[in-house]
C-alpha cells in the first residue's frame, strides 16, 4: 500500500514548485500557468500532496521556502 502521493506542489511566492517523488524531478511554475501545466502533464489533484505557503509578518517574496534538495554526508571524522 502507498501511502505517499507521487508528486508535490509546493506553494512559492512566485507560484509553485512541483516535485516527482518518483524521479526526484522538480519544476518550478508560474501562478498562472499552475492548472494549464497540470493539465498538459496529466496530473490530477489526487495525485499530488499540496503543502500553502504560510504568510506571516516578515513574509519575503524574493526567495523559494524550502530547499528543493538536501545533500548529507557521513563520515568517521570527528567535527569538533
Amino acid at each position: 500500500m502507498r501511502f505517499a502521493k507521487k508528486f508535490v506542489v509546493r506553494e512559492e511566492p512566485f507560484g509553485f514548485t512541483l516535485s516527482n517523488r518518483d524521479t526526484l524531478h522538480h519544476e518550478f511554475i508560474a501562478r498562472d500557468e499552475f492548472k494549464q501545466t497540470l493539465k498538459a502533464l496529466g496530473i490530477k489533484a489526487k495525485d499530488y500532496d499540496y503543502l500553502p505557503i504560510k504568510k506571516g509578518k516578515s513574509f519575503r517574496k524574493d526567495i523559494i521556502y524550502s530547499p528543493t534538495r538536501i545533500y548529507y554526508e557521513l563520515t568517521l571524522a570527528c567535527n569538533l
